[in-house]
């Protein structure tokens, strides 16, 4: 079966409930924002890495999200008040484990916080929420997918920040000025993995815009950090 029929190249599509509507019809814009919405909450499962509650709520989400968009293009009611009430029982569950809340939630533990935020015009922003006298980052704003890695085996992970929107194959930054990179900001997709088999990881990136392979080294220990490649 093809994956496209042609009948859209006039700027309409087909809705059960409301036949041909053009494709900005605030109908498709909810279904599109739904859609949207979903693929967020899978990008969160690459972030968390236990599965207890918050997991198989997330999941329980997805699906939800799904069939609302379903009864959003079909008219047929699919989300009902069971659903609802199995919803609102995983969020008083998870609440359980929570202090009463009295007041806004700000960050006063040791762990900084990432925050996705497309809308920025740069790869990432910091903020210092706690006072003039300390100096500690507690939070990044990002612009692409976010992971770390201890890249130099010191002890301390480095940021890894996949930004398409960059005009250069990667830049770093030292945010805490300690002579040692916090940030690595790449254009294209990537992967970590042992090349030359030393314990250290190396990041290969995978860049279809440079003009030919090339490596780079970024911790100054006269091993390669990053591999860059068109394919």
């Amino acid at each position: 079966m093809k994956i496209y029929t042609k009948k859209g190249d006039d700027g309409t599509t087909f809705i059960p409930t409301e036949g041909r509507v053009k494709k900005c019809d605030c109908s498709v814009d909810a279904q599109g924002e739904i859609d949207e919405l979903n693929c967020w909450i899978g990008m969160i499962f690459r972030q968390v890495t236990t599965q207890d509650v918050f997991i198989s709520n997330l999941n329980q989400v997805q699906i939800e999200l799904m069939e609302i968009g379903a009864q959003l293009a079909t008219g047929n009611i699919m989300v009902t008040k069971e659903k609802i009430d199995k919803l609102e029982d995983g969020i008083d569950e998870m609440n359980k484990s929570l202090p009463n809340l009295s007041n806004f939630i700000l960050p006063d533990g040791e762990n900084e916080i990432a925050v996705l935020d497309t809308l920025i015009t740069s790869s990432y922003n910091i903020r210092n929420l706690n006072s003039s006298s300390d100096s500690n980052i507690d939070l990044l704003f990002v612009r692409g997918w976010i992971s770390t890695i201890d890249l130099d085996l010191d002890g301390e992970d480095e940021i890894i920040i996949q930004d398409n929107l960059i005009t250069t194959s990667y830049y770093t930054r030292d945010l805490d000025v300690d002579l040692d990179w916090d940030v690595i900001i790449v254009r294209g997709t990537y992967s970590k993995y042992d090349v030359d088999g030393d314990g250290e990881l190396e990041i290969r990136i995978v860049d279809p815009l440079i003009a030919s392979p090339f490596t780079r080294n970024i911790d100054q220990d006269l091993d390669l950090d990053l591999l860059f490649s068109k394919i």
